[in-house]
This record gives C-alpha cells, sequence and structure tokens, in this order.
C-alpha cells in the first residue's frame, strides 16, 4: 500500500479512521465474509449516485484479519467537521447560511441512504468540508456500519459517536437519526462541546447513552446573535427547529421546515440584510463563502462585487464582475460598470492591467458580446486605455436599434474627435442627430442629452477644421452648434456637468480664432459670445486664466447614456 505520513486517527466502531497525506482517508475494519460482502454490497448500490451525493472508498484491499477502505477524496483541500469547528464558531454569522445549507445536505443524504437500503456512519468525522468545492462544501464519507454494539460504541472517539442517538447505540432501531444527527450538528456547531466542559470523558459515553447532551438553552440566544435583527421570525424558527430534532420525537413535519428555513435564510437573502443593517464584513463573508462553494452561475456576482467594492477592494470587486460575465446582457453591463468605477477610484498606472483584464474577459466571449457590450467595452478601450484603433475595430458593424445606433455614433465621434479626425467627426455627430431626432418625442430626455453631446461635438469638429484648414467659413457652424448644445444643456444637465464649461470654453477660443484669422467679423462675433453667454449667466463661468488653456474635450456622462440599451 505504500508508506504514508499519518496526521489523524480516530477510533471507530469496529474499525479506526486515519487522515494520510496527501488528502486521502483510510479506513481499517476487521475482515470476515460479512464485513467484505457488506462493503462490496454497498459501494455497488452506491454506483451512480455517489458523485453526487457522497464520498465512497475508492479502494477496497484485505491485509491480513483487515479490511482496508481507502478513500481519495478529490484533490481539494478538505476536513473533517470536527476539525472545522473552530471555523464556525469564530464567525457564527457568517457560517450560518452553510450550516444551514449542511442541514438540508445531510437530511437528503439520509433520505437517500434508507431508500437504498445503506447504514452508514454520520458523525464529525465522517461527514468532510472542503471549503473550494465549487460544486457544494459537504459530502458524507460513506463508512459502513456493521453490527456494532454498544461496546464497540463505547470504545470509539467521541467523534465517532456524537451524532448518533441514544436507542442506536444500544442497538435499538432508531427512525429519526437523520433527525438527531442534524439537530446534534446546528446545535454544537453553535455552542461549541455539547457536553459541560466539567464532564470527564470517562462519563459523556454515559451521559450520551442517556441522551443527555447539555442544555439547549442558550440556542435561541445563539441564534439570534448569528442573524440579522430583521431575521427574529427565522431565528425562533431556526432555534425551536435545533432544539425539537435532537429529542427523541422530532416534528413531524421537521424536513418541510428545514426546507423553508434552507430558502429563508439562503446566503444571497441573509447577505443583503445584513447589508441593508450596516454588516458589510458579514454580508461579504457570507457570499465570499458561498461563491467558494456554489457553481458560478449560482453566484449573486453583481452583490458580492459591490460589497468588494464597499470594502475598497477593486480588484476582488472587478473579478466577481468577470465572473458573472457568462450570466449573459446583465453581468456584462455589470463589469462595464465596476470597470468604470474602478477607473475613476484608483491611478492609472494601478487599474490598467485590472482593466486590460476586464476587456480580455468580454473578448473571450467572441460573438456571443453583442451590441452592448461592444458599446460599453469600446467605450472603455478609448477612454481609460487610450487604444482609440481597438474601439472603432469594435465599433465598426452598425448595431440591430435604432437607440444603439445612437449610442455607436456619439462613441464613434468622440473617437474620431479624439484622433483629431474633424470631418469623420463631423459627419457622424449629423448622423446620429439626425437619428436621435427622428425617434418618437426625440428620444426622451436621454435623446435630447446625446443630442447636446452630439452638438458639442459638432462644434468643436468645426472649430477644428477651421483651424486645419485656416478656413473661417467653419466658424459660423462652430459657433451656432456650441449655442445649440448650451441651449440644451440647461435643460438636461446638472449646472455642475462638465459639458456646461467645456461649451463655454470653445465659444471663447471660437471668438479667439476669429481674431486671430483676422476674419472681418471678428470683433462682431466675440461682441455676441459675449452678450450670449451674459444672457445666459454664464460669463463668469470660467476664469480669465482657464480661458488662456486649451480647452478640454470633455467625455460624455457614461453612467447616463450608456445605462440602457434597446430604446431610450
Amino acid at each position: 500500500m505504500g508508506t504514508t505520513n499519518v496526521t489523524t486517527h480516530v477510533r471507530l466502531p469496529l474499525g479506526e479512521l486515519t487522515e494520510l497525506d496527501g488528502g486521502r482517508v483510510r479506513v481499517v475494519m476487521p475482515h470476515n465474509a460479512r464485513t467484505r460482502g457488506l462493503v462490496q454490497s454497498i459501494v455497488e448500490r452506491l454506483d451512480g449516485v455517489a458523485a453526487e451525493w457522497f464520498w465512497v472508498p475508492s479502494h477496497v484491499d484485505e491485509m491480513g484479519s483487515e479490511l482496508i477502505l481507502d478513500y481519495a477524496l478529490e484533490r481539494e483541500h478538505h476536513l473533517s467537521f470536527a476539525a472545522a469547528l473552530p471555523r464556525f464558531a469564530a464567525k457564527p454569522a457568517v457560517h450560518l447560511p452553510e450550516l444551514v445549507e449542511l442541514a438540508r445536505y445531510l437530511e437528503a443524504c439520509t433520505r437517500l441512504l434508507e431508500r437504498i437500503q445503506v447504514t452508514a456512519l454520520i458523525s464529525p468525522v465522517s461527514l468532510r468540508y472542503a471549503p473550494d468545492r465549487d460544486d457544494g462544501a459537504w459530502r458524507l464519507m460513506v463508512v459502513p456500519l456493521v453490527d456494532a454494539g454498544v461496546g464497540e460504541w463505547g470504545q470509539a472517539g467521541q467523534d465517532a459517536w456524537l451524532w448518533t442517538p441514544a436507542r442506536t447505540l444500544l442497538g435499538k432501531g432508531a427512525p429519526n437519526a437523520g433527525a438527531y444527527a442534524i439537530g446534534v450538528m446546528l446545535c454544537s456547531a453553535l455552542l461549541g462541546d455539547m457536553f459541560p466542559a466539567h464532564v470527564a470523558g470517562s462519563l459523556r459515553f454515559k451521559r450520551a447513552l442517556r441522551g443527555w447532551l447539555g442544555s439547549p438553552r442558550s440556542i435561541p440566544a445563539a441564534v439570534r446573535a448569528a442573524l440579522p435583527e430583521s431575521f427574529a421570525d427565522e431565528a425562533a424558527t431556526l432555534a425551536a427547529l435545533a432544539v425539537a430534532l435532537v429529542e427523541p420525537s422530532p416534528p413531524s413535519d421537521w424536513q418541510q421546515q428545514l426546507q423553508q428555513l434552507g430558502e429563508q435564510l439562503g446566503p444571497y437573502r441573509t447577505a443583503v440584510r445584513w447589508e441593508y443593517e450596516g454588516k458589510i464584513e458579514i454580508a461579504r463573508g457570507i457570499l465570499e463563502r458561498f461563491a467558494a462553494s456554489a457553481p458560478k452561475q449560482h453566484v449573486p456576482w453583481d452583490v458580492l462585487s459591490r460589497l468588494r467594492g464597499r470594502d475598497q477592494d477593486y480588484g476582488g470587486a472587478l473579478q466577481a464582475a468577470i465572473d458573472a460575465v457568462t450570466t449573459g446582457e446583465e453581468g456584462v453591463r455589470e463589469l462595464a460598470a465596476v470597470t468604470r468605477r474602478l477607473a475613476h477610484s484608483r491611478p492609472p498606472e494601478e487599474c490598467r492591467p485590472m482593466i486590460e483584464k476586464a476587456v480580455a474577459a468580454v473578448d473571450a466571449l467572441g460573438s456571443r458580446l453583442g451590441d452592448l457590450g461592444r458599446l460599453h467595452f469600446a467605450h472603455i478601450e478609448a477612454r481609460y486605455l487610450g487604444k482609440l484603433e481597438d474601439a472603432l475595430r469594435r465599433l465598426h458593424p452598425p448595431a440591430a436599434t435604432p437607440w444603439d445606433n445612437v449610442l455607436r455614433g456619439v462613441i464613434l465621434a468622440r473617437v474620431h474627435a479624439g484622433r483629431s479626425e474633424w470631418a469623420h467627426a463631423a459627419r457622424v455627430c449629423k448622423e446620429a442627430r439626425t437619428t436621435t431626432q427622428a425617434m418618437e418625442l426625440g428620444g426622451g430626455n436621454l435623446g435630447q442629452y446625446a443630442i447636446a453631446y452630439l452638438d458639442y461635438l459638432d462644434g468643436v469638429a468645426h472649430y477644428g477644421a477651421t483651424s486645419l484648414y485656416n478656413d473661417p467659413g467653419y466658424l459660423a457652424d462652430a459657433f451656432s452648434r456650441i449655442t445649440s448644445s448650451l441651449d440644451a444643456t440647461g435643460k438636461v444637465c446638472d449646472a455642475s456637468d462638465p459639458l456646461i464649461e467645456a461649451n463655454v470654453h470653445w465659444l471663447h477660443w471660437i471668438g479667439d480664432l476669429a481674431n486671430k484669422l483676422d476674419v472681418p467679423e471678428a470683433k462682431a462675433i466675440r461682441t455676441g459670445i459675449a452678450a450670449y453667454l451674459s444672457a445666459s449667466g454664464l460669463s463668469k463661468r470660467i476664469s480669465e486664466h482657464q480661458r488662456r488653456e486649451a480647452p478640454p474635450l470633455v467625455w460624455y456622462d457614461a453612467s447616463r447614456l450608456l445605462a440602457l440599451s434597446g430604446a431610450p
């Protein structure tokens, strides 16, 4: 069998469990014809459901008078429930949804074992916890029970018999053994050792034979402390059920109660309530555990991303959004929003690698990215990475819906302006403006904002053409478009919107350019600009010092303009 490094021994009824290196566990049992036949029968009956529900022996061997069962418990790190108990006790609020899910798992296991007529040990040592396993953190290691009497139970370690009801320990039938195991599991997870600290080891088994596992009176307080204040009803129900399950006759509907509690105390609902009550660390801890042990499609990545962001874990927030990107359009939208927040919250040199990681994640979707994703990430590439050529390629195919085509036009126009391609920018602005104006109600408030921004870019493009070609003929259009944008911003923008200040800045530069080119009407143009700004209450919007600096080429409000897809 090879040499191994022994780490843990636990005495079982009629055997011994040893944890070995490499994530393996070995159970050694007395070898006789009945034992070998029973083990073989169990393995055969579990075939087909073992991968989904249990860990079964991967190798069975005979060595003299011993039967050796080797368990290869997958590649993930795992430990027994008994070994994991301290981490549950340290953060009960974080782990409670996970423990409720464990209770539901054990109920399903006991029901399945009963249906296929397999008797197996359900104990803190045979239940394995694999915290990073993404298909459920819990797996029951099927250790057969073969004719164990009270003497064999008495010689076993406490972790072998702690979840076993007194009737079973005495060799009698116990129809509610599953309920009892779940009840003791919940109580021990919330309270710790089920025996008073002063009880000597030699007396504990005797107490177990009488069903004396300590008083459960502390359970309600422990449950209340581990749940949000607004979950008073759920806390009372869970505490009452945990206490009732260790009684000789549990409620007849305990399985239904457990099912309902599993829904009420699920990770998402509990985490969101903790967040609402201001306990961000607990809320995040719950969802971090859920994300580590659940299939990705079931994790509320948007909530986890938000919680990580509130903890200023920007890289973690982005990774959560990347993990959600396969969930469809909403996942792509969330990733784009998180990426933009990251870009605005961290220095460019720090966040650039993370933004590139987000872009790579959507590129991996290929044709599944869709128009919404193309628009969002063309914006991100252009604004935060400066990859204007890549943004143009992403925007090359027209979008399927009119509004998406308007958004595409706005981004295209901004990219062309950033490349000083003034003729292209002006043409795209005109096309997108015409499309928006043709919509019902002109596209509503959002459409009016889009037109205000397009007019601004169009004015800048005409100014750029005037400078490039030294032709003052474009100045009139530049003035007209900028003032048209300013007329609209008062209706569709907040007073602090940088678009207003940028328009004012460009108006001053239009007047200065007219004077520089010695346009005959330069004085009239500058006088008209001053009169317009005065009448609009904008004459002091920028300082004389600002006027002397080159005006900015501002971006549209992405959180506003890119918020919707389809119709505005």
